[in-house]
């Protein structure tokens, strides 16, 4: 016989407390209950909007002298870091120019102050600058305050306790003297030990912000060129955010030969200023016995309710014809790899595919914040699979084909179920195909404004569809940019197209009928793909544009011109969104709380023990507290870094496992194995409930690190003995403004012999408390 156990869930009853995590005979249940660590912790200021944007708050210049400020014009030096706060529409702006150094170079800093991470996951910084002489070799920096492993500039004055990262990308010297708009991601996975190492050095973003008042970024232009010139900084913002784009953070060979370059030769090779298709290859040989098979790891990857799809690009060839190769992602609830597309012969040309996975389950394709892309080839060669850049999106396509709509032209609207799928290697994909109608006086249905033209001449053809995707913003989430992947033709050269964002609030000048537009146009019989980094982040009044009633974003492609008078039948191949966004502050809240892979407070969660057979002996009935649906979570958004998570019976060391069948106690380590008898307390029960958390899964929060936090040790409640377990806890180098996320937290339960059938619960308090 077994026992009938049912599912029995936590229950919020209070902002800071989650009560019965109720667990069958094999189950416990935790109370989330937190222990108030001071007036001032409680008593906090109204919460700000979360801030995503920085620009320089102060300026140094170490080396080099100033130049010559000039006023009353339209451009010009302005002679310190004021002139970088902003982009100027005229070239080079208002600025800050210096003096190089004939014999020691440059060194022209900027500080940005009062940096939160708000969640982060990447900086993206942009940074406008020249030179007035090619010769001045130079490198833009950032200041890494924590870690000294393969800097690239040792510490100094201004940068202690680290030292200097390059952020140009491979780390090669710019010499462009034009003006210049340089664009680089940074996440942890960036930096390597080498140029041609794939040995990832650990950077969370933390290690780039002060932990003092400041919460300073520091970033520098610097030379050690024994050139005379100028050096000009226009402009300089970091955006500091949760982005749906992703470059690889590591590589994995499987097998093959040797490897002679980096992976971080696929990273940020398509964003401005130094490189796009550049050739400078990640190349993954085979051997005449092994087949060139390898992977891309992408990381600290972040979700939201809704996400569907993941968008993989890259620009691939091979360094010689005579095998063909496939792409894979894998997929990690069943342990095994997907082709993401049909092998692909091989061809020394460089080409850029665009694929997708497309209505998954998301979670399936990650495993502790990580994504796997990789490619392998069909068989023994030493031909090299060669990866010019790769990069991920993950986000949304459309789930609801009756939220589609053909609103100007003809077609069947719910073929829109087209516009999931992506695969640019096919050369007939299945599409959403609209047919053009006329524009006339006496039109015969009603249309959205702007669905065609509308240049006051008709008689010509147009078409416009839109389609909605399922977008929920988390519940703890700030929107700060909109991400798009669109893949489409008008198949006219006369019938001109373009994509555009739905306004839900209606109040945005550059609105066109109801949309605002993005990316380019397209008036040709070829497909047009874009996405945020081949023609930028969506990124004015982004949540404007989001429907948080309905939880979805919608996306218009229409006719912009037209002198068509005839007729064309256009394809929309993919329709994509997703979102950049932060986490506000947690205003001097110390809490714990269970959250599902999204970072939303799971409203119904449970641990279930495993099942058991009745038995005339003591058994063993095991569980695990912490999963991916169901993390225990961690918040220290207070100024004191340590604190202490334990967990201990709501009802005290008198509380027992309770069910129809009768009572087992959880702490009384009695008999010849510990809990399979009464030692003599006060219940007369048998039953000794085990945890070890030594052996859990600790993962921080994006941009933060695990540094000062400790895990807690095996433990085993005992009446009169250990009456509460700590699970884990927070030195004074932890950082703050930090989460932190606890998995796979073995627990074992020692359950009496002839005990009744049942399902039996038990009550547990998760405690937080800042020490």
């Amino acid at each position: 016989m077994k026992h009938n156990y049912k599912k029995i869930i936590f229950v919020l009853v209070a902002s800071f407390s989650v009560s019965a995590l109720l667990l069958p005979l094999q189950t416990f249940v935790a109370d989330l209950a937190y222990t108030v660590p001071g007036l001032t912790d409680l008593v906090a200021p109204k919460q700000a909007r979360a801030i995503s944007q920085y620009v320089p708050t102060g300026g140094l210049l170490v080396t080099g002298t100033e130049a010559t400020i000039t006023s009353g014009a339209t451009s010009g030096n302005v002679g310190s870091w004021k002139g970088t706060l902003a982009q100027d529409a005229t070239s080079p702006g208002y600025n800050w120019t210096v003096n190089t150094n004939a014999s020691t170079g440059l060194n022209q800093q900027l500080r940005l102050d009062s940096v939160q991470l708000n969640g982060a996951n990447k900086f993206e910084i942009v940074m406008r600058a020249s030179a007035s002489v090619a010769t001045i070799n130079r490198l833009y920096q950032i200041c890494d305050w924590v870690s000294t492993t393969s800097v690239d500039t040792a510490a100094d004055a201004q940068c202690t306790g680290g030292g200097w990262r390059t952020l140009n990308v491979r780390k090669a010297n710019i010499t462009t003297t034009a003006v210049t708009n340089y664009t680089w991601h940074i996440y942890d996975g960036y930096w390597t030990t080498g140029t041609t190492s794939n040995t990832t050095v650990s950077t969370p973003l933390s290690n780039f912000i002060t932990t003092d008042a400041n919460k300073r970024i520091l970033l520098r232009a610097y030379s050690t060129s024994a050139i005379s010139g100028t050096h000009t900084l226009d402009f300089v913002q970091i955006n500091v955010v949760i982005d749906p784009v992703y470059h690889a953070a590591d590589f994995t060979q499987v097998t093959g030969g040797s490897v002679t370059t980096s992976y971080i030769n696929t990273t940020n090779a398509t964003l401005t200023g130094q490189s796009g298709s550049d050739n400078t290859y990640l190349t993954v040989p085979g051997t005449a016995g092994s087949i060139s098979d390898f992977y891309l790891s992408y990381k600290n990857i972040r979700t939201y309710t809704g996400m569907n799809t993941i968008v993989v690009v890259a620009e691939q060839s091979c360094s010689t014809t005579g095998i063909s190769v496939t792409p894979k992602i894998y997929n990690f609830n069943s342990s095994s790899w997907e082709n993401l597309t049909s092998a692909i012969t091989c061809s020394a040309t460089d080409a850029v595919r665009q694929l997708a996975k497309n209505n998954v389950t998301i979670s399936d394709y990650i495993s502790n914040g990580e994504v796997r892309v990789g490619w392998f080839g069909s068989g023994n060669s030493t031909v090299g699979i060669r990866l010019d850049y790769q990069y991920i999106i993950l986000g949304s396509t459309n789930t609801d084909s009756s939220l589609c709509e053909i609103s100007f032209g003809t077609g069947t609207a719910t073929n829109c179920t087209n516009t999931r799928d992506l695969d640019s290697t096919l050369a007939s994909p299945s599409t959403w195909q609209p047919t053009t109608e006329l524009e006339s006086t006496n039109f015969s249905h009603t249309f959205y404004g702007n669905d065609n033209d509308s240049d006051g001449t008709t008689g010509e053809a147009a078409f416009s569809v839109n389609e909605s995707v399922p977008i929920t913003v988390p519940s703890n989430a700030t929107p700060v940019m909109l991400v798009y992947a669109v893949r489409w033709r008008s198949n006219s050269t006369t019938v001109t197209t373009q994509a555009q964002f739905r306004d839900s609030s209606g109040g945005n000048a550059t609105i066109s009928g109801g949309w605002t537009a993005f990316g380019t146009t397209n008036a040709a019989v070829t497909y047009t793909y874009e996405d945020v980094i081949t023609n930028g982040y969506f990124t004015a009044s982004a949540d404007d544009y989001l429907d948080t009633t309905n939880n979805q974003v919608n996306i218009r492609i229409r006719t912009t011109a037209s002198t068509n008078t005839t007729s064309a039948v256009g394809d929309v191949d993919f329709v994509f969104a997703s979102i950049g966004w932060v986490e506000p502050p947690t205003n001097g809240v110390l809490a714990v709380d269970i959250v599902d892979g999204s970072g939303v407070t799971v409203a119904s969660p449970a641990v279930d023990m495993a099942n058991s057979s009745f038995s005339f002996s003591c058994q063993t009935a095991t569980g695990t507290l912490g999963t991916s649906a169901e993390k225990v979570r961690v918040t220290n958004g207070t100024v004191t870094a340590p604190w202490s998570l334990s967990m201990a019976a709501t009802g005290g060391e008198t509380a027992n496992w309770t069910g129809p069948g009768g009572s087992y106690d959880y702490n009384d380590s009695g008999g010849t194995s510990a809990g399979c008898g009464d030692s003599g307390d006060a219940d007369v029960l048998a039953g000794q409930l085990t945890v070890d958390p030594s052996v859990a899964t600790l993962t921080p929060q994006a941009g933060c690190s695990n540094t000062g936090v400790s895990l807690g040790s095996l433990a085993a409640f005992s009446e009169g003995g250990v009456s509460s377990i700590g699970l884990a806890s927070a030195s004074g180098s932890a950082g703050v403004d930090c989460y932190w996320e606890i998995i796979d937290i073995p627990a074992s339960q020692a359950l009496p012999a002839e005990q009744s059938l049942g399902a039996y619960s038990i009550n547990l308090t998760l405690t937080i408390v800042a020490n």
